[in-house]
Parts: C-alpha cells; sequence; structure tokens
C-alpha cells in the first residue's frame, strides 16, 4: 500500500512540473519562429531594394550610353530625357573644352547618377572618367 500512495503523491506533483516545462518549450519556439520570420523578411527587403538599385543603374548607364551615339551624330546635343524599361534617364550635356554628360536614371522611387567626362575631336570620342556619383 505504501508503495501505491507514493507513486500517486510523485505523480500529482509531476503533473504541475510538465505545465510549467510545456509553457517553457511553447515560450522558446514562439521566439524562435518570430526571429526566422523577421529575418527572412528583412532578406527578401534587401534582396529588392539591391534589385532595384541594379535596374536603376542600368537606366543610367543607357542614357549615359545614348548621349555618346547622339553627340557622334549631332555635336550640339544638349541632353534629354529618354525612356529605358519602365525608368526614366534624364540626360544633361555641359563643358567647355572637355565634355560633361550627366544621366540620371529614375525607376521604382530610385536614382542612380553617372558623370562621364570626355574630348571630341571631330569622329572620335575619347572618354577620361566614367563613373556613379552620389
Amino acid at each position: 500500500m505504501k508503495i501505491y500512495k507514493r507513486a500517486t503523491s510523485i505523480t500529482k506533483t509531476q503533473t504541475g512540473q510538465a505545465l510549467v516545462l510545456v509553457l517553457v518549450v511553447a515560450a522558446i519556439v514562439l521566439t524562435v519562429s518570430t526571429v526566422a520570420i523577421g529575418v527572412a523578411i528583412s532578406s527578401s527587403y534587401s534582396t529588392l531594394r539591391q534589385q532595384n538599385d541594379l535596374l536603376t543603374f542600368a537606366v543610367a548607364e543607357s542614357g549615359a550610353e545614348e548621349s555618346l551615339i547622339r553627340l557622334l551624330r549631332n555635336p550640339n546635343y544638349s541632353g534629354g530625357n529618354l525612356l529605358v524599361s519602365g525608368g526614366n534617364a534624364t540626360i544633361t550635356v555641359g563643358g567647355g573644352q572637355s565634355l560633361i554628360v550627366n544621366s540620371t536614371g529614375e525607376q521604382n522611387n530610385h536614382q542612380k547618377k553617372i558623370q562621364l567626362e570626355f574630348n571630341r575631336a571631330q569622329t572620335v570620342i575619347t572618354v577620361s572618367k566614367w563613373g556613379e556619383i552620389k
């Protein structure tokens, strides 16, 4: 009989401990899940932002290349707008002895700027600087 009573008293004590253990494990699982979801959302947003930056940079590059072609065909070309793949490149041409072209690409609320510096001798263009500006 005594053995039976001891087993009953141990079972009653373990019942409360099991509930506490289940609550602790559930809290840990919930915390880990929340962190994992947050990391996944952050990674997705970062990838989308990087993709938009690359597309916008390509639009600005297209504007810069277009300006060189137009300047070869028309030495008096002063710039304009160019629609490229859902984006817009705004081109400005200025300078004196060495010409400067600024191409600003805009797409999906992102903006990238490229500046070219070059010399032109009749039908030959020599680019001395080509890069992104802030």
